[in-house]
């Protein structure tokens, strides 16, 4: 297939004062191609409009989704966060409460074996003592 190119079309010229109401069929053509291309133009600013307008909203919603989302995450992470404290303090009042009776544990003890000590040292002088008077008795009945 082969492709000719057109000559341009004739100029014509009106004639004064007659026909200038009437326009060359190449500036009809012309003048319905640029209405054309006007119309194709509104029409895809309009859809251009609209799909920027569809892409804002549904852009908006996801950012809101997101939005709520970090939302539930940051409550869900401050419960967290409240009950590890919560726990961590009561392993501390634990470890406390620990600390305190092992520190009386050791304070009884402490006392029972100065007490037990006392004993021993009062047996002890007592020991010595009945020791002196045996020994005193064994020299007074040996005289």
């Amino acid at each position: 297939m082969t492709f000719t190119t057109l000559p341009p079309p004739p100029l014509i010229h009106p004639e004064p004062d007659t026909h200038q109401h009437i326009e060359s069929p190449w500036r009809t053509i012309h003048s319905a191609a640029d209405e054309l291309v006007q119309l194709f133009s509104r029409e895809l600013e309009d859809r251009i409009s609209r799909e920027r307008d569809l892409m804002y909203q549904h852009y908006s919603s996801e950012r809101e989704k997101i939005y709520r989302d970090i939302q539930q995450e940051r409550e869900a992470l401050g419960q967290i966060k409240a009950e590890l404290e919560r726990q961590v303090q009561r392993e501390r009042e634990q470890v406390q409460r620990e600390r305190a009776m092992r520190f009386e544990s050791e304070k009884l003890l402490r006392e029972e074996n100065e007490a037990l000590r006392i004993s021993v040292l009062q047996l002890q002088a007592t020991l010595d003592t009945l020791q002196i008077r045996k020994a005193d008795g064994l020299r007074a009945f040996s005289n």
